[in-house]
């Protein structure tokens, strides 16, 4: 679990509590783009690091972005990121590194901010 400074990103993108939006984006290698105005709002990667869906070929780290009344009790901060390897069912074919880029955003003040998380996994 990663623990997103809320407060922070909130004074950079010029939102309160009141206009903080559940909308994510993320970004795939080769110019993938996926976007959910959920809350929870759930991405998976493949390991070429393009978006992929939960069970297609490959599906391999993913993302989960929890805020407001999605979070839960023992949540340490107010933004949270889940992050995961899934390695069961020959999901995870090879080691290597993983990258996934949330852009957090206020489209109205054409303001974002960009969080960059990274997995290396090994084979033993």
């Amino acid at each position: 679990m990663i623990t997103v400074d809320y407060d922070k990103v909130c004074e950079l993108l010029g939102l309160t509590d009141e206009t903080f939006n559940a909308g994510f984006l993320v970004l795939g290698e080769g110019g993938t783009v996926s976007y959910t105005g959920e809350t929870p709002g759930g991405f998976w990667y493949n390991a070429a690091g393009e978006i992929c869906g939960w069970g297609d070929d490959g599906s391999s780290m993913y993302l989960n972005v929890k805020y407001g009344d999605a979070l839960p009790e023992d949540a340490p901060g107010k933004l949270i990121i889940n992050t995961g390897i899934r390695n069961d069912e020959g999901h995870l074919t090879e080691a290597g590194t993983y990258v996934a880029k949330i852009l957090l955003a206020n489209p109205e003040a054409k303001k974002h901010v960009t969080t960059i998380v990274t997995f290396t996994v090994t084979s033993e």
